[in-house]
């Protein structure tokens, strides 16, 4: 595969992010679902403050597991039920809205994938009316429409890759000082279900573009996408060095972009200082905080929407039969 293609789908996908801002909308949800997982996994698998042990010591320093908490909680039910009502109707509404985000989030993917092909099948131009649409009624039909079998991937994938890391994570856990033996094994461990983690962010990638654009069903599109995977692992791993890439230059220029919006807030705060007005600090604090979180939000949210399109275009060049070959490929063969 020579490297203008993948300059090619990367250049097609920020056209279509730009021309097609609507898809900003199921980029933002879908980036819960953690678009770039395989950068997600890489530092839970490397920062202890990711880890899946260390997410339960943050629980367990609750004392959400400690047996007088619920001791209490069956004190206050017997002194005064109205207050264990009203915690438990504020726990439902909390868990209420995590499904709900969950729901959300899921559907999102789906509906993006849908309708960044429907995009690339238009081209960088906005489709005319005679052609198929695509907007965001549609994207949410396709997405309810696969809603389960995406759900179960995106489980799968996630349960099997937090107990990879547990498995990685639990020696040092349990011992902080490992022999040297102990320490080369549990190294080259660590090395293996690394690569076992990030061959199943590859597949999970390709199984949700076999659901939504094939249409196929859970066990299918797990084995259609290790299938894919398998005969064009190179391409893909070139590509995620390519998306990973982008979003480190793409977080500087959100970086950037919010001091570049400060200067003129820390103007308004310097005059609210001189003219001592609490009214004016309580604006610019504000008016500070929802530019620089409108920043964020759009800016992950585009990012989100060129990743998954670049994705989607990769998928659909590799399903259609042809021998990509990659850069490394055509490196080595041109030394050799």
């Amino acid at each position: 595969m020579p490297m203008s293609l993948y300059r090619s789908i990367i250049r097609q996908s920020f056209i279509i992010a730009w021309k097609h801002k609507y898809l900003w909308f199921f980029g933002l949800f879908a980036t819960l679902l953690a678009s770039n997982f395989e950068i997600e996994l890489i530092n839970r698998f490397t920062n202890r403050q990711g880890s899946t042990i260390y997410d339960w010591d943050r629980w367990a320093q609750t004392g959400i597991f400690s047996p007088r908490i619920w001791g209490n909680i069956l004190g206050v039910a017997k002194t005064d039920p109205w207050s264990l009502v009203s915690m438990l109707v504020i726990l439902l509404v909390l868990v209420g809205l995590l499904i709900f985000l969950l729901w959300l989030s899921i559907v999102s993917q789906g509906g993006l994938v849908n309708n960044a092909s429907k995009a690339l099948a238009n081209g960088a131009r906005l489709p005319s009316k005679s052609e198929k649409k695509h907007d965001t009624s549609i994207g949410f039909k396709e997405g309810r429409k696969h809603f389960w079998p995406l759900l179960g991937v995106n489980l799968l994938v996630r349960i099997i890759v937090y107990l990879l890391a547990l498995v990685t994570i639990a020696p040092i856990a349990l011992s902080a000082k490992l022999s040297v033996a102990m320490s080369l094994v549990y190294f080259v461990v660590f090395i293996v279900l690394l690569v076992v983690a990030l061959i199943l962010a590859f597949i999970t990638k390709y199984a949700v573009a076999f659901i939504i654009l094939k249409n196929y069903s859970f066990g299918e599109s797990i084995i259609a996408g290790w299938k894919l995977f398998k005969s064009n692992w190179l391409v893909s791993l070139e590509m995620t060095i390519i998306l990973f890439a982008i979003s480190i230059i793409g977080s500087l220029v959100l970086l950037l972009g919010v001091m570049i919006m400060a200067i003129p807030i820390a103007v308004l705060y310097f005059l609210s200082v001189v003219f001592a007005s609490f009214p004016i600090f309580v604006a610019v604090l504000v008016l500070g905080l929802i530019i620089s979180i409108a920043i964020v939000v759009i800016g992950g949210s585009i990012l989100t929407v060129v990743q998954t399109t670049a994705w989607v275009a990769l998928f659909e060049s590799l399903v259609v039969g042809k021998s990509p070959e990659s850069k490394l490929e055509r490196v080595f063969a041109n030394v050799l």
